[in-house]
């Protein structure tokens, strides 16, 4: 038979919420382990009761048992991996991410300032852009 479908996918959908939610709290091989095995259980059990059908039997609690452990022992060496990646480019982010050094100011030979950029913008001032006003009688 097959559940009730509102049921079963109400079911799937908080199932799935709460093993998802559990799932980031945990790290490791015991912890993935245990999250997929009781959110499994809890999927055959809850669909098994909604339909009617709880006979099992040891070839599908087997099967189910090594896809379990299979699904964990991979999803840790996923896991051990991307820590190693987020590890590795941790270390590369200061080397990457550093503002370009500012230079030091150059002293002027004869001039004694080093503000190359105030003298500019005073000579600009004084040269380029003079101040002009209006005529002396209008």
């Amino acid at each position: 038979m097959v559940p009730h479908l509102p049921t079963a996918v109400l079911l799937t959908a908080l199932i799935g919420w709460v093993s998802t939610a559990t799932a980031d709290r945990t790290r490791g091989l015991p912890g993935i382990l245990l999250v997929l095995g009781a959110g499994q259980l809890l999927m055959h059990v809850s669909l098994g009761g909604a339909s009617g059908h709880f006979a099992g039997g040891f070839g599908m609690t087997t099967s189910h048992a090594l896809a379990t452990v299979a699904t964990a022992l991979l999803l840790s060496h996923a896991e051990s991996l991307l820590l190693i990646a987020v590890a590795a480019l941790r270390t590369l982010s200061p080397v990457v991410w550093l503002p370009a050094p500012v230079g030091t100011p150059v002293a002027l030979p004869g001039l004694g300032r080093t503000d190359v950029r105030g003298q500019f913008i005073a000579v600009m001032l004084r040269r380029v852009c003079g101040r002009r006003g209006p005529p002396l009688l209008s």
